[in-house]
């Protein structure tokens, strides 16, 4: 571990001369700052590349992250041509969440993953994403330059007795070919982490054209989204009778910040499918979606379906299987986020976030976002199942403080349980 132990050295020397310089006492970072100070992160991680194929303990490498170039001395505990080998050298350091550094180049072989692992690639803890100034012009990529990222080609594969182990993925360009699939776990509750990443045209056939392929119901699975650039998704279709969007959503909670979806064919979040008896919660917030126009399913960019069973969307008697649900939609850009198709194809309603109340107790909170489009389509589309039973689905709905431009029609609130909440206001409304 001489490398590893050389990059604290180079820490430790640099806090130092910081102390003598300044003059200043540093309050420690606490265990779960320090999962963010990447600095201590590169010291502990597991260097992958594949150019390193045949090097020889000694041979002089280096690699960049973050921007910045690091050279070191080839060590066979520290550096490696592959992913498998790094984590099998983890596993042997007894290491339990390993760091490994997948460096700035193009990764075509799939990678499995079989445990906890934290996934850095060469921009692990840089945003993406550059702001605008307003509302109607779109966010941009600050990492578009591809020779100095970690471009996915390939699934990153999640295996079958990976169990609840959680996973980071950070600083990682997934491209045509590349996708991140947790298809086959099948127990225990786990946490999946995916930031400072860019996605543009991604995708895997193996994962039915998703980039984010979620999928085996059965257990609890929290998926957090955060510094996403997200461009050239149009890959329109469906599977399993379920349209394809950006994420496969086998998932209990989601939460989604500073997502810049930008030009995209497919809904963010197109349809959901949630295990029985779950109570799903979806967070989008501080995000862009702009110009993503999506064809499928119903225009829908954000849509919660509650199926009471994997695939029926119907209410059952036994409130266990009916589950209630949240969704908060918050701080958010929609620019021209709606079914522009909805003119010319039939099957189309509209509705650039749809949510179904099925169960008592559900939450629908739409606050402080801006909505413009001129397709004539509403800017919600709530959906209230109703059956014979006349079970209680008294719920709440909160749309408050939002800037409607253009021409969006008012929600169908049609069918509604008489006791649901409902709160339609201090909004804007404005032509264009």
């Amino acid at each position: 571990m001489k490398q590893k132990m050389k990059r604290s050295m180079s820490l430790i020397a640099l806090a130092v001369m910081l102390i003598s310089m300044f003059s200043v006492f540093v309050v420690p970072a606490t265990a779960e700052g320090n999962k963010d100070d990447y600095s201590l992160l590169l010291a502990e991680a597991y260097v992958v590349n594949p150019a390193w194929e045949g090097k020889a303990n000694g041979d002089a490498i280096s690699f960049v992250f973050q921007g910045k170039s690091v050279a070191e001395k080839f060590d066979k505990t520290t550096h490696f041509s592959n992913f498998d080998a790094a984590y099998a050298q983890a596993v042997k350091d007894g290491v339990k969440n390993p760091v490994i550094l997948l460096t700035a180049g193009t990764y075509t072989e799939t990678i499995n993953i079989k445990g906890a692992v934290r996934l850095f690639g060469a921009n692990a803890g840089i945003d993406p994403n550059k702001k605008s100034s307003a509302e109607n012009i779109a966010w941009t990529n600050k990492r578009s330059d591809l020779s100095k990222e970690t471009v996915i080609r390939c699934k990153i594969d999640v295996n079958v007795k990976t169990g609840a182990n959680d996973l980071v993925l950070d600083g990682l360009t997934f491209a045509n070919g590349g996708a991140f699939s947790d298809y086959h776990r099948n127990a225990g509750a786990s946490e999946i982490t995916i930031k400072n990443s860019v996605f543009n045209g991604a995708g895997n056939a193996d994962t039915n054209d998703y980039p984010i392929y979620l999928r085996s119901a059965g257990h609890s699975r929290t998926l957090r989204l955060q510094n996403l650039y997200i461009t050239g998704q149009n890959n329109e279709g469906s599977i399993d009778g379920m349209f394809v969007g950006f994420i496969c959503p086998y998932f209990t909670k989601l939460y989604a910040d500073n997502i810049a979806y930008i030009e995209n064919k497919v809904g963010f979040l197109a349809s959901t499918w949630f295990a029985v008896g779950a109570s799903p919660v979806v967070e989008v917030t501080n995000s862009c979606f702009y110009n993503a126009v999506a064809s499928t399913p119903n225009g829908h960019v954000i849509s919660i379906d509650n199926n009471a069973t994997d695939y029926n969307q119907v209410i059952n008697t036994d409130v266990s299987q009916r589950p209630n649900a949240t969704l908060k939609v918050a701080g958010n850009v929609f620019y021209n986020a709606s079914a522009a198709s909805s003119a010319t194809n039939p099957n189309v309603k509209g509705g650039v976030i749809h949510f179904q109340f099925v169960n008592t107790g559900s939450v629908y909170n739409i606050k402080e976002n801006y909505f413009y489009g001129q397709d004539g389509t509403s800017f919600m589309d709530s959906e209230f199942l109703v059956n014979a039973s006349s079970l209680d689905m008294s719920s709440c709905m909160s749309v408050r403080n939002n800037r409607f431009i253009g021409t969006y029609k008012a929600p169908s609130l049609v069918d509604s349980y008489y006791l649901t909440y409902i709160d339609i206001s201090q909004n804007y409304f404005a032509r264009v």
